[in-house]
């Protein structure tokens, strides 16, 4: 059974792995062919949220790789080999995720700062674009790769604007997109959008300093509270792993208390988060 489960993760990952990728290429291929014509029916919704959250195809794999190794390489009990072998791995690659999201933001801001100094001097979107390409630091720079790529083709920036709006994974950035899209479209004052965007994002900026230091504060105060549970096991390990084998109503007791500190530790990250309104 063990060499059945070590077989068909690998698979399983593998399948994900070229799913994303044909996901990816494949609006990489319709924005292309946009291009120049005007926007088509958008994506599907649940092509959308495969091209935002890729990371799910790499969180599944690392719960379900952690979960069998815990239980038939470390030999632990099933109930702790599922919960705490599935859920750090899970936990680990949310906080890559984050940390990913918070220079993706970081990059906005460079965006949109960049933005607003080129347009009140008299610069265009174009000129933003390819300047971007070159200033701008993280995930987000290759974003505006793409747009600086079809600019040097001579082809509108507009479709390259619907479609960051409708891939990004940032709600502020799909907004900024959209506003510059829809100034360029009306004729609107984009000097005035820009100044009030930098503006917002300042707010925005120490709303979400303020909600990192109390999630942070959250998160350590969680992890005090393993501590204890974790020592006594790790003292006790033998002892206990014996009583559970005897009496597996004992196990499931013990997998009942660790999901209870996992959805505990979940559900304070996710209310000390700083969630986008917009």
């Amino acid at each position: 059974m063990g060499a059945l489960l070590y077989l068909l993760f690998p698979a399983l990952f593998v399948g994900a792995y070229l799913a994303r990728w044909d996901v990816k290429t494949r609006s990489e291929r319709r924005m292309r062919k946009r291009f120049g014509r005007q926007t088509k029916k958008p994506a599907p919704m649940w092509v959308r949220k495969l091209v935002r959250r890729g990371t799910i195809f790499w969180t599944l794999f690392a719960a379900g790789l952690g979960a069998v190794t815990a239980i038939y390489v470390l030999h632990m009990p099933v109930a702790f080999g599922i919960v705490a072998g599935g859920a750090l791995p899970a936990f680990a690659i949310e906080i890559y995720q984050e940390r990913w999201m918070v220079r993706y933001e970081d990059g906005v801001r460079q965006a949109v700062e960049l933005g607003t100094g080129i347009v009140e001097a008299g610069g265009t979107v174009e000129e933003w674009i390819l300047q971007g390409e070159r200033e701008i630091e993280g995930p987000l720079q290759a974003v505006f790769a793409r747009g600086a790529q079809q600019v040097r083709e001579r082809l509108s920036v507009a479709d390259w604007l619907r479609y960051t709006a409708d891939t990004t994974p940032s709600n502020y950035w799909s907004y900024v997109c959209n506003g510059v899209l829809s100034h360029l479209d009306s004729g609107g004052d984009l000097v005035r959008f820009f100044v009030e965007v930098a503006r917002e994002l300042q707010v925005r900026e120490k709303y979400r300093r303020v909600m990192a230091q109390q999630r942070k504060e959250a998160t350590q105060l969680l992890l005090a509270m393993l501590v204890s549970p974790a020592a006594l096991y790790l003292m006790f390990r033998r002892t206990l792993d014996n009583l559970m084998q005897a009496e597996p109503f004992t196990q499931v007791l013990f997998a009942i208390a660790l999901v209870g500190y996992v959805v505990l530790f979940w559900f304070a990250r996710r209310m000390a988060r700083a969630r986008e309104t917009l």
